[in-house]
């Protein structure tokens, strides 16, 4: 009775979460799941939605993110190496925005249409550390 009872109780589960397909331990669930919600946005594969909690991806060191075999493009980790969020862009990890830690780090050089100067922008992990104007004399008609 109680093997009865437990496998009704799954059955109803599983009928809730939608069509179902079970192969070497994986659940494929085919429409919304709905994490803290009870109508999950149809145009959302996964809707986690909280006031009071966050979303926390998967967390690991730059050795085992860098151990995934054949990673997605679009997957996401947290990385613990470095505090920083990870994506796979389909050749390689990068890291995901700005501040400490994660962003572009390098210089910008802009060249003005005229050829009179260069800015150079300095670049720390996404934040702007420096800007210098460099004046160009030596192009007409900007100088001699």
């Amino acid at each position: 009775m109680q093997i009865k009872r437990s496998f009704l109780f799954m059955s109803g589960l599983l009928l809730i979460a939608g069509t179902v397909h079970g192969g070497n331990g994986d659940l494929i669930v085919n429409g919304q799941v709905g994490v803290g919600t009870t109508t999950p946005s149809s145009s959302a594969a996964v809707d986690v939605t909280s006031t009071t909690k966050g979303f926390l991806p998967p967390r690991m060191t730059t050795a085992q993110r860098n151990a995934i075999a054949s990673p997605t493009k679009g997957l996401l980790i947290f990385n613990t190496t470095t505090n920083v969020l990870n994506t796979y862009d389909g050749s390689s990890w990068i890291a995901v925005g700005g501040g400490s830690g994660g962003g572009y780090t390098g210089t910008i050089n802009i060249h003005t249409a005229d050829s009179c100067s260069t800015t150079s922008i300095q670049v720390s992990n996404g934040l702007i550390t420096g800007v210098t104007i460099v004046p160009d004399q030596n192009q007409s008609p900007c100088g001699a």
